[in-house]
């Protein structure tokens, strides 16, 4: 079973090795979607994000659940899920710096995650 990445420790290539500008590159990127949408487009700040953020991974992710009946996702799962819904794009590959880079990106998020901003 491959490597699940829930911390950039355990993703299965380092993305933080070609910099965090590559991570931030792929999580601005309109081209990983087939409507335009970038990871950005939905995640600007900590706009758009559940409370279930707060919980560490993997947890209980509403889109994972309602779409696809999973009880809890990991962070590369939610990248995945993200990928096809809404950005209506292909999965990454498993092994992919992509994937790491972006399931890294959310480990990130999620430990500095303060909840929802009220606007």
């Amino acid at each position: 079973m491959a490597t699940r990445c829930n911390a950039p420790a355990h993703c299965p290539t380092n993305p933080y090795a070609q910099g965090e500008s590559r991570i931030a590159a792929t999580f601005n990127d309109t081209q990983l979607s087939s409507n335009g949408l970038a990871c950005a487009s939905c995640h600007s700040g900590d706009q758009r994000y559940q409370t279930t953020l707060e919980q560490t991974y993997p947890h209980q992710v509403a889109m994972g659940m309602n779409l696809y009946g999973m009880n809890e996702v990991h962070a590369d799962e939610m990248v995945q899920i993200c990928m096809v819904n809404p950005m209506a794009g292909d999965t990454l590959d498993w092994a992919s710096m992509d994937l790491a880079a972006l399931a890294a990106y959310v480990v990130d998020v999620q430990q500095d995650y303060g909840g929802p901003q009220q606007k």
